[in-house]
């Protein structure tokens, strides 16, 4: 073979023709071999003949014994009755006839194909024939009249269907009395019978449930699909799902873009709550809250609190947060860090209503710190000492230390051999389980336009360092009434008193309860005999400071 340069092909040799026309006529005669070959092995085996004397025998049976004498396999599903029984008495036949006397007078039919016997229903071919040729065609409509583009047009339960056009119109054929399910983004799922029609018109009414949903906005009310700014809507049915001792850990979670975060473990501690971050160094960051329209002082009070704490969570019936343009453009600059506003709950239903709610809990210290107990104190202590003439030999030449069993001579600490007369674990004493109860008594009264109610609670929650605890007691009333069908007035007067104590403050010279349950020394007792309290100050060298036990008696 060459390669010819201009065309970019491959070209044979003039003597290689001959050889090439050679395996030509060799192929095709190969080939008309096979084909005659095939065709001769169909007719052998459409002429295969059969000997079957059976009488009173199911069907499947005979086919089993036709499979055996021959090399055809039938085929056909389970609408074919194969249980039937018949009686057969041939010999030397050929399979088509035997088959032609199985099933004259019945539904079944036969095709060879091959080595195979395929069976089928005529009554569901004819079925099939008749469904093919249902041809149905329709235009969907929204409720103005207006053509539906691109809406979707299946049959029930297939993936058979259509698109809508620009017209709204659709064809496509379909079984008979076929059902239509019609869908589309933002609208009502129909679902249409064809039966005794061919030409559809449906009407798709638009899904109101979530556009009609009522948002409190500002100072009233407005529909979601008119809220154009962004927001975030937590209702009655998703607070209650937790039991929570503030406002801020009911919304905890709740609303995408709000961060709300505890930074204290005491009982009812504070959340901070921060709608898209932080905008400000200097000033507060705090949302601005509003309870029924009236807006709430944000400054922090003495104990730490804000108003919004002293609101029960068990009488919010919904919160909204308004963010961006949305707040700023009806509370202006007192809503550059949002707003979040707190409907309380009302009157509800007809005739008179009582409830009582109230819910149980423990807390407990999930673990407790490794620390040294009395004796591993004093050896460590000793071994400092030991250390010290090693790694400072110029201070221990100078007096600077001083033999700690030297100190160990207050018998109120120490028996004559210098041995702690007390092993003290300041953890058992001054964390305990914290017992904690809510209880909620409401009983409003709907009657016409009219509606009054009045609620109480009280909240009840012990922390885990002894001596702090919060006790919560809350009253509501409120009342509306439809003067005339253009007139409602209606107010409430709500009443809370909340006394806590908190031993996470600063006592004396700044000691806090968590800092003094590690720094106490393990020897010391909680109380001497004659009833006064321990301190570090009592151990010679060490630093001062009271037991934890004193400190959460004496702050708060």
């Amino acid at each position: 073979m060459k390669k010819n340069t201009l065309q970019g092909h491959y070209c044979l040799k003039s003597p290689n023709l001959k050889q090439l026309f050679r395996i030509m006529r060799i192929t095709t005669f190969l080939l008309l071999v096979c084909i005659f070959c095939s065709f001769a092995s169909t007719s052998h085996s459409q002429n295969m003949r059969v000997s079957i004397s059976k009488s009173s025998t199911q069907l499947n049976k005979i086919f089993s014994e036709i499979e055996k004498q021959t090399e055809y396999l039938f085929v056909y599903n389970n609408q074919i009755d194969v249980n039937r029984k018949v009686s057969v008495n041939v010999k030397e036949k050929q399979v088509a006839q035997v088959l032609d006397e199985l099933f004259r007078d019945t539904n079944i039919e036969y095709m060879i194909q091959g080595n195979h016997i395929v069976l089928s229903s005529k009554e569901n071919k004819q079925e099939t024939q008749q469904q093919s040729r249902r041809q149905i065609s329709g235009v969907v409509v929204d409720d103005n009249g207006d053509p539906v583009i691109g809406a979707n047009v299946l049959v029930k339960g297939t993936t058979t269907g259509n698109i809508t056009d620009v017209d709204g119109k659709f064809s496509f054929e379909v079984p008979d009395n076929a059902v239509l399910e019609v869908s589309y983004i933002g609208y009502l799922t129909q679902e249409v019978s064809t039966k005794n029609k061919s030409i559809l018109k449906i009407t798709l009414h638009e899904d109101t449930q979530n556009l009609e949903e009522v948002v409190i906005v500002g100072y009233g009310t407005m529909k979601k699909s008119d809220l154009t700014g962004a927001s975030g809507s937590v209702k009655e049915d998703a607070l209650a799902q937790r039991t929570v001792t503030s406002f801020g850990q009911a919304l905890s979670g709740r609303v995408s873009g709000v961060n709300i975060s505890t930074n204290s473990g005491r009982p009812g501690g504070r959340a901070s709550i921060r709608i898209r971050g932080n905008s400000s160094i200097s000033v507060t960051n705090d949302p601005l809250y509003v309870v029924d329209g009236v807006i709430l002082n944000v400054s922090t009070l003495t104990n730490g609190t804000s108003p919004i704490d002293y609101l029960n969570p068990n009488d919010i019936k919904s919160v909204e947060v308004l963010k961006d343009a949305s707040a700023t453009a009806i509370y202006g600059a007192r809503g550059a860090n949002g707003v979040i506003l707190v409907t309380t709950k009302k009157g509800e239903g007809v005739g008179t209503s009582i409830r009582y709610d109230t819910d149980f809990g423990i807390g407990v210290l999930p673990k407790k710190l490794d620390v040294l107990n009395a004796a591993e104190f004093l050896q460590l202590e000793d071994l400092a000492y030991a250390n010290a003439q090693k790694f400072d030999p110029e201070g221990w030449q100078n007096g600077n230390y001083k033999d700690p069993k030297l100190k160990r001579t207050d018998s109120r600490l120490f028996d004559s051999n210098g041995q702690p007369l007390y092993d003290t674990d300041w953890q058992d004493e001054t964390i305990r389980n914290a017992f904690s109860q809510t209880h909620q008594v409401s009983v409003s009264n709907t009657k016409g336009g009219d509606s009054y109610g009045l609620s109480v609670g009280f909240r009840g929650e012990d922390g885990l360092i002894i001596e702090s605890y919060l006790k919560r007691y809350s009253a509501r009333f409120f009342m509306d009434s439809e003067l005339t069908k253009w007139l409602k007035v209606g107010g409430s007067l709500s009443y809370a008193y909340q006394k806590e104590r908190q031993t996470d403050s600063m006592g004396d010279g700044g000691i806090t309860v968590g800092r003094q349950i590690v720094e106490a020394l393990p020897f010391l007792p909680v109380r001497y005999e004659d009833g006064t309290f321990a301190g570090n100050n009592d151990y010679p060298g060490m630093e001062g400071g009271n037991s934890p036990v004193q400190v959460a008696k004496d702050v708060g």
